[in-house]
């Protein structure tokens, strides 16, 4: 790997070391990170940054978990990061510190260019999944998902009956498989009410920011018209929330939104 170079996107400010000045460093994780190649290209990910408020692209990465080897946790980041997976063992480039002397962060490389592309998530397929719908908004706010809802034997939603969930954990197969996440069941009605009525509702009637999966695995962006135009993010910044206002959500309500079939705009 001539001429590659791996350089740290955060920026430490390096004031200089006092004379019997004492410091403390930082316990943090160990790091993996992949670098795959297919067809003569590298593939990246894109990741929102919060220190830096931007998106970056980067190698698929991600924390060395315990009773987990750095090669372990290098071939799950590619998969759940990429859909691909490496046909052969991982060559590894090199290990390093972030910050020797201040962070405990091991870091180590792999490299691989033996990759097949993994089982597409299915979805539309007649007699088996034609009732699902998958959509990603992509706009102002970063989309993750920590919501669950159930209409609890009921038909219609949403209603006051759903059980509501929130997590700190998504949909990940590192948290459906090997970890033990907690869900937080909503019990104030006020919260309830907010949770089905306005987010998730708003989420599911977005047609300006939304892409649906189709069954060949691709995203599409939804097509939609002046009167079936509207948008979640818009909605959330134009309108007041439910919790936290005490009486005067009696006088300030948001615009009530009303549920409808929305059949796929983008085949």
């Amino acid at each position: 790997m001539k001429n590659f170079k791996l350089t740290n996107n955060i920026q430490l400010i390096n004031k200089g070391f006092r004379k019997n000045e004492f410091y403390h460093y930082l316990k943090t994780s160990n790091l993996s990170i992949i670098i795959p190649k297919i067809h003569n290209k590298y593939i990246v990910v894109s990741q929102k940054r919060v220190p830096i408020n931007k998106v970056n692209y980067e190698f698929p990465s991600g924390i060395v978990e315990k009773k987990e080897t750095t090669l372990q946790s290098a071939h799950k980041e590619l998969t759940e990061e990429t859909g691909y997976k490496s046909k052969s063992k991982l060559t590894k480039l090199i290990t390093f510190y972030n910050e020797p002397g201040r962070l405990t962060t091991k870091i180590t490389g792999f490299y691989t260019k033996d990759l097949v592309k993994i089982s597409k998530p299915e979805k539309g397929i007649k007699n088996r999944s034609e009732n699902i719908v998958v959509k990603s908004i992509i706009g102002r706010f970063l989309e993750h998902s920590r919501i669950y809802c159930f209409s609890n034997g009921t038909k219609k939603m949403p209603n006051r009956n759903a059980k509501v969930y929130i997590s700190s954990a998504d949909l990940m197969p590192r948290n459906l498989d090997r970890r033990v996440e907690l869900l937080v069941p909503i019990e104030n009605e006020t919260v309830h009410e907010q949770i089905l009525d306005q987010i998730m509702l708003a989420n599911y009637l977005d047609t300006n920011q939304s892409w649906e999966l189709n069954a060949d695995g691709n995203y599409k962006k939804i097509k939609y018209s002046k009167n079936d135009s509207f948008s979640a993010h818009e909605y959330f910044m134009n309108n007041p929330s439910l919790s936290g206002r005490g009486k005067a959500k009696l006088t300030m309500q948001p615009k009530k939104l009303h549920l409808r079939l929305i059949k796929s705009g983008s085949n």
